[in-house]
């Protein structure tokens, strides 16, 4: 999905798709980017993209994770109490250092709620 931000009154294409594992490097690559930097709004983010990249990673071969909304929507109509996850990232080709500037780890629950962990 396409979508408009707005940076320094500027506007600019992104675009929001569900994560593949090789999009998953961008975590080492922030952690690299950061280095030494002990800004915590920084280091917050990094390792909050290697701990959903890890959760993503142990728990992918169980089946409880989506590639696609399509693929959301089948698990759902399969089993309206599955808890299914997925993971998302904001992309784009104008900011330097990284295609991928935003993500977010989700779970949908048994009982039909979001959760953003």
């Amino acid at each position: 999905m396409d979508v408009t931000l707005e940076l320094n009154g500027k506007k600019r294409q992104a675009t929001i798709s569900f994560a593949q594992p090789e999009d998953f490097a961008f975590a080492k690559n922030w952690k690299e980017a950061v280095g030494a930097d002990q800004n915590p709004f920084r280091t917050d983010t990094v390792d909050y993209a290697q701990l959903a990249v890890k959760r993503y990673e142990a728990t992918f071969d169980m089946g409880v994770y989506a590639n696609s909304l399509a693929d959301f929507t089948d698990h759902i109509t399969s089993n309206p109490k599955v808890e299914v996850g997925g993971f998302a990232v904001l992309r784009c080709d104008w900011f330097p250092g990284s295609n991928i500037i935003g993500f977010t780890h989700f779970r949908r629950s048994w009982s039909n709620r979001i959760i953003l962990d």
